[in-house]
């Protein structure tokens, strides 16, 4: 099993939009105490060290292009 740590360009709160129909099971991770411990304590680029990671996951959509700056 992995952990997955969240980061956002500032840390703190990850913005996250309206998924709509969200099917049972990401509404059950969506409301989940790790995945809104994640979203809401997310770390700041300097706070990573990259030998520590596997791999690294880029979201897709257009917060990535936009939310950031």
């Amino acid at each position: 099993m992995y952990q997955v740590n969240i980061v956002t360009p500032k840390g703190g709160e990850a913005s996250l939009y309206h998924w709509g129909n969200t099917p049972e099971e990401l509404k059950k991770i969506s409301e989940s105490n790790s995945f809104l411990d994640k979203t809401s304590n997310t770390l700041k680029p300097n706070e990573i060290i990259a030998s520590e990671y596997v791999a690294v996951f880029y979201l897709g959509g257009h917060g990535q292009y936009f939310d950031v700056i």
